[in-house]
């Protein structure tokens, strides 16, 4: 009897080793399973184009709705319908709402453009409140804020937060990451300035790409005879765009993003605590069942035995 109890308690510990071990792998494999059942399998890359050029409107929207691709055009709200009939003519309010009516992503890119890190208190809430409430006056969902000059700190991210942004965007070349368990990430994503790269270097950069790990795009000018150090030529651009509706890439909307899930993955590090405690109460509750089945076995035994003990003696005593 001893024996088979010995050999149950080594099952039972191997099969509790087991479920443990199980619960592990499940724990550290849920996040990157999570990743690809909430944003899909596909390389992600996110458009934007700063500043609000007319040229973004006249050459980039046509062919980014003949790709069906959607992206993000930040504006700087003083500057709406500027300079027209120029080489440096700003879209008019018209041409936003257009933007908008296709599913575009209409950003503050702030009120004047200013360098934020040398603003007031009261000039950092007025860039970046005022400019949303321009675009929400003119029937905007405002939910992208675009730093000037990529210029941030988390004072800034605060009036960012509290204006009601759902997100921001930074200059940093960074991918993002869509697990960031940072919960304020969201409000300092990275990109890449497209120029004048070379098709090869603009590939070298969505190498960065992956299902869980964003790459944004920066345009400004998408014009042949525009600055140099912030213009795209238009057949460049055409081939970059063309590139990525080639090669399978999924073309996203930060907001969108988020709006699939407000906190879409940075709570997995608790999840996963969570599967691991589970696990071990599962474990827990399966060993005190066994445990009370082997004594209850071991108890049954020992009332046998007696029984067999008492019956011999009665019979001797019969005898």
């Amino acid at each position: 009897m001893t024996r088979k109890i010995e050999e149950r308690k080594q099952r039972i510990s191997r099969a509790g080793l087991i479920c443990f071990l199980v619960m592990i792998i499940l724990g550290l494999a849920l996040p990157e399973l999570c990743v690809a059942e909430e944003f899909g399998s596909e390389r992600k890359v996110s458009l934007f184009f700063d500043d609000g050029w007319e040229n973004q409107y006249d050459v980039a929207f046509p062919i980014l709705k003949e790709l069906g691709f959607k992206a993000s055009f930040a504006i700087v709200t003083d500057c709406i319908g500027l300079d027209r009939g120029t080489s440096s003519s700003r879209m008019n309010a018209s041409e936003i709402k257009e933007l908008q009516a296709y599913g575009m992503d209409v950003a503050s890119h702030a009120k004047t453009h200013p360098y934020m890190m040398n603003s007031t208190s009261d000039q950092l809430h007025d860039e970046i409140t005022s400019s949303k409430s321009v675009l929400t006056q003119m029937g905007v969902n405002v939910k992208t804020f675009v730093y000037p000059f990529g210029e941030w700190n988390f004072t800034i991210v605060d009036y960012v937060k509290e204006a009601g942004y759902v997100c921001a965007r930074a200059v940093k070349p960074e991918a993002y990451r869509l697990k960031d368990p940072d919960l304020s990430a969201r409000y300092h994503i990275g990109s890449w300035q497209i120029t004048n790269q070379s098709l090869d270097d603009f590939k070298q950069i969505l190498s960065h790409a992956t299902e869980s790990e964003v790459v944004v795009l920066t345009y400004h000018f998408i014009s042949d005879k525009g600055p140099p150090e912030t213009s795209v030529p238009v057949q460049n651009f055409r081939e970059q765009m063309m590139y990525l509706k080639d090669n399978n890439f999924k073309v996203v909307l930060l907001p969108e993003l988020f709006a699939i899930n407000e906190n879409p993955l940075w709570i997995l590090p608790y999840f996963i605590v969570m599967i691991l405690v589970i696990g071990l109460v599962i474990i827990s509750i399966s060993f005190y069942l066994r445990k009370r089945k082997a004594e209850k076995t071991i108890s049954q035994g020992d009332d046998k035995k007696f029984q067999s003990v008492s019956f011999l003696f009665l019979k001797k005593r019969s005898i």
